[in-house]
């Protein structure tokens, strides 16, 4: 069986999509299979990196829904730090514009 490290989520994913829970000892416990499509816990795919996202797809040939909206969650926290850090401009530059000259 040919399988494939989800590091993000602490699991392994074999070639028909099932994945199983890593171990401590660098094994993976075989008895608690559980495929993609059947997985509930929205955090489990939330937690899931670009990377892993990547290889899961790759695995089952095509997204499922349930990566696409992790994907779109990711894209969206991507872009409101951006617009976060954009916007920051420092405790300097407030002074600034708010002291009383």
């Amino acid at each position: 069986m040919n399988l494939i490290e989800l590091k993000s989520v602490g699991n392994v994913i074999d070639e028909n999509g099932v994945t199983y829970p890593m171990l401590v000892d660098g094994g993976h416990d075989i008895f608690a299979g559980v495929h993609v499509n059947d997985i509930e816990n929205e955090e489990w795919f939330d937690a899931l990196s670009l990377e892993d996202i990547d290889v899961i797809e790759e695995v089952l040939g095509n997204p499922t829904d349930k990566l696409l909206d992790a994907t779109e969650a990711d894209y969206l926290e991507m872009k409101a730090e951006l617009h976060y850090e954009s916007n920051y401009t420092g405790f300097d530059s407030f002074l600034e514009k708010n002291l009383i000259a």
